[in-house]
């Protein structure tokens, strides 16, 4: 939500026209900047990761973010080359189902991994 409305509110500068127009670069940073806030709040709060340092969960928490957004693009890729607009008609106004997870489609794995890494680096 961040990056939405910041991106209409301050986005001048199209981060990847050709793939989603509607994306600019202005929307993007402050989806990452609120994403690795609230990613880093949630992170400090898992008894799984106590003791981890804090510069490690920020840096994670910024990687899961940004792996998000590369999903949305990636997303948006798939259906430009498949020439739907939309991926499905589910909620009017809206892209579709695949618009709910497109970036859990990158996140996800980045996040399991990532966890893995951060544990076997800090344990």
């Amino acid at each position: 939500m961040a990056a939405y409305v910041a991106g209409n509110l301050l986005g001048k500068r199209k981060l990847a026209p050709g793939i989603s127009p509607s994306k600019t670069w202005e929307g993007a940073i402050a989806g990452a900047i609120v994403g690795t806030g609230t990613g880093f709040l949630v992170l400090k709060s898992l008894q799984s990761l106590d003791g981890l340092p804090d510069w490690s969960l920020m840096g994670f928490a910024l990687l899961v973010t940004i792996s998000a957004q590369v999903g949305h693009l990636v997303e948006s890729a798939i259906k430009r080359w498949a020439g739907a607009k939309d991926s499905g008609h589910l909620i009017p106004e809206f892209g579709g189902i695949l618009d709910m997870v497109d970036s859990f489609l990158v996140s996800i794995p980045v996040a399991y991994v990532g966890t893995g890494i951060l544990l076997w680096m800090f344990s």
